[in-house]
């Protein structure tokens, strides 16, 4: 701690009396650094404490090999140990060293410990020269302890966002080089389930590179990857998103973090998910920085997926750095150790003599000792009856109050009503049965003859929203709602469906009578945030919990002809805030001011150029674009110029339905 005595600083450590003299040779080049730009380095011996680690002692010990600032390198005066893999050190100009940014990066990744701002000062000269030798070690570069110019682009260039050092592992020296994440899966059929997919790729090329990346792993570790069935969970679930997308661990845009993974049961029911980053250029087989290889990525973080985690063997695909394509890509030793440890040496000798004899069943292959942790359990989709300890997410609360995404899948836990009116789910679904062979279908979904037929049983589980058109599509209480038939499905973003959807209409609207049994439109006020819904010639009018307004109203009181049957779309739209009505080829502008209709109305759907006659749905969605929908496609119109966007209509149930 520094003392001071008026215009006196004395000092109560050998260490900042070294900080002293290292300012006074330094004040002429460090006037401003990281978040005290404008501040002298006079001024900051006299701030308190907690300012020194990132102000000061971070500057001194990560500063130490070369000043603030650019500096200018030829690509040949880069030594190769320097350079790393996958390009990074090709730059020509040095990165500005930053070491608030270089702290955060050892952060992200495991190699500091996160502490508040009081507790920075536990940050010894010791612990930051260890961190970035085990960064180093990670990066396959020359291992200095300093923060030199190879070791900012390998912080820069583009990688996974799983940490490469978990806050139980030991320090730079470990015993093995490959590195057991967590515990493997404890079963061998493994289902999964492509949510989404990016446009960059399409669907069948995901499919196809994504079958091509399981077979990398199920050649070594005696494992099965199979597609989810509908209406059942999978195991491992993929996802292309943006930014923050319900995990706690947001995406960061082009370049930086590609893609991250969850561990096998780790963080309830993200286990086994792999996200990808929407906003990077991906690509098949791609030229060298042009773009990035969406199979080498989904090669690496399946492999997290499985239980593995970062290695630093350069030739390793779970070395934790991107290294572009790479042709006739195969697992490194180092892998296939890792995978023998979590599913091989623990094959029982009671399955290995199972198997020479020919006749294990179907319990015997399914059961894995999950490596160094646990016993087996069962995976019996299509196999025999459902375990329940195998269904995902069983206990513990969604992260974000989001849900894993899917087709229609059960809930995971009870749901009461918001408060923001619209009601959750009513809870965890019954506990679904196997599909065994030699069951009829309607004993595997639990009638065993008490039902009419099997879709009467079912309810909105026998309404495939992938095929045909939706009936109505809005944003409520910031939420994404599909309606179709009977039913309504509730998504946490684009191709992610909630836990416990779809549910009956008026499961989620108690208040609506039986006899609806379609939405034609549904919007919410800006003015209260009242739900309007539109069913047939009349609409009703809800704070959420109850009827308002008399409800339910004919059309005609909303100002439109008396003679309208029906109502195709209706939404609030972004530019303007102005409410639009559709039917048939014309549409109505409704002004929340005046509560009427604005005169000149109706016009001629001609004046949305590009947007088809008798919609099904519209809505603005987050981006600011507007978005109308009709039978299976969807158009994306641009607010600005009044006109659909190129490349449109596309598929609705690929990119909004998660099918």
């Amino acid at each position: 701690m520094i003392a001071q005595s008026g215009s006196e600083k004395k000092f109560t450590s050998d260490e900042e009396c070294v900080i002293a003299e290292d300012i006074k040779r330094r004040q002429n080049r460090l006037k401003t650094v990281g978040s005290l730009e404008g501040i002298g380095v006079r001024n900051l011996l006299r701030m308190p404490r907690p300012w020194l680690p990132l102000s000061l002692l971070l500057i001194l010990r990560l500063s130490a090999a070369a000043p603030v600032g650019p500096v200018t390198e030829s690509p040949a005066e880069v030594s190769a140990d320097h350079q790393g893999t996958g390009g990074i050190g090709n730059q020509t100009t040095g990165p500005r060293k930053d070491p608030i940014k270089a702290v955060r990066f050892m952060r992200q990744f495991g190699y500091l410990e996160a502490v508040t701002p009081e507790a920075e000062a536990l940050y010894s000269d010791s612990t930051i020269r260890d961190a970035l030798l085990l960064v180093q070690k990670f990066g396959a570069i020359e291992e200095t302890g300093v923060l030199d110019e190879a070791t900012l682009r390998l912080m820069e260039a583009p990688r996974c966002g799983v940490a490469d050092v978990k806050p139980e592992s030991p320090g730079i020296q470990r015993r093995k080089r490959y590195v057991i994440g967590s515990e493997g899966w404890k079963k061998r059929n493994i289902t999964y389930r492509i949510v989404n997919w990016s446009p960059k790729l399409g669907k069948a090329v995901t499919e196809r590179e994504f079958q091509r990346a399981f077979s990398v792993w199920s050649d070594y570790s005696r494992l099965k990857f199979t597609p989810a069935p509908p209406y059942f969970p999978a195991d491992i679930e993929i996802f292309f998103a943006t930014g923050a997308h319900g995990d706690g661990y947001p995406l960061d845009g082009p370049g930086g973090v590609l893609a991250h993974a969850f561990y096998p049961y780790e963080a309830g029911h993200w286990g086994g998910d792999v996200h990808f980053d929407e906003d990077e250029e991906w690509r098949l087989r791609p030229a060298e920085d042009q773009g990035i290889d969406i199979f080498f990525v989904a090669v690496h973080e399946l492999g997290h997926s499985l239980g593995l985690a970062h290695s630093f063997v350069p030739t390793s695909v779970m070395f934790p750095y991107y290294r572009g394509y790479v042709q006739d890509l195969t697992l490194d030793y180092d892998d296939i150790h890792g995978l023998y440890q979590l599913y091989i040496s623990s094959y029982t000798a009671k399955e290995e003599e199972a198997e020479e004899r020919g006749n294990h069943d179907d319990e015997e292959d399914n059961e894995v000792g999950g490596g160094e942790n646990g016993d087996g359990d069962r995976n019996d989709v299509g196999n025999g009856d459902r375990e329940e300890e195998e269904r995902k997410g069983e206990s513990g609360q969604d992260v974000d109050e989001g849900g894993k995404g899917g087709e229609s899948e059960g809930g995971r836990g009870g749901e009461s009503e918001g408060e923001d009116g619209v009601r959750k789910g009513e809870g965890e679904k019954g506990e679904e049965e196997g599909t065994g062979e030699g069951r009829s279908t309607t004993e595997r979904n639990g009638c065993a003859g008490d039902c009419v037929t099997v879709e009467a049983h079912l309810g909105c589980q026998a309404i495939d929203i992938c095929r045909g058109k939706i009936d109505a599509a809005s944003i409520l209480r910031e939420e994404l709602f599909f309606f179709k038939g009977e039913c309504v499905w509730r998504f946490k973003d684009r191709g992610l469906i909630k836990n416990g959807y779809p549910v009956p209409i008026q499961q989620l609207f108690q208040f609506l009578p039986e006899k609806v049994k379609r939405v034609d439109a549904i919007y919410q006020r800006l003015n209260d945030s009242a739900i309007v819904i539109f069913a047939g010639n009349q609409f009703w009018v809800s704070d959420g919990d109850r009827l308002i307004q008399n409800s339910p109203l004919p059309l005609s009181a909303y100002g439109l002809p008396s003679s309208l049957q029906k109502i195709d779309a209706a939404m609030v739209w972004g530019k303007n805030d102005k409410i639009f009505i559709f039917s048939d080829d014309r549409y109505w502008r409704f002004n929340e001011s005046t509560s009427m209709m604005d005169e000149g109305y109706p016009q001629p759907m001609g004046r949305w150029r590009g947007v088809p006659e008798n919609l099904d749905a519209a809505l603005t969605w987050t981006d600011g674009a507007t978005y109308f929908f009709r039978e299976s496609s969807f158009w994306r119109f641009d607010n600005t110029i009044i006109k659909t966007e190129e490349g449109f209509p596309l598929s609705t149930s690929s990119i909004w339905l998660g099918c």
